[in-house]
């Protein structure tokens, strides 16, 4: 796994966690 792809996922994280958290 290369960095890029890494940071996208921990973007991907980052972002989500929020929605998630408001979700429930």
């Amino acid at each position: 796994m290369d960095y890029t792809h890494s940071n996208a996922i921990a973007g991907l994280l980052i972002l989500a966690c929020p929605i998630l958290y408001v979700d429930m």
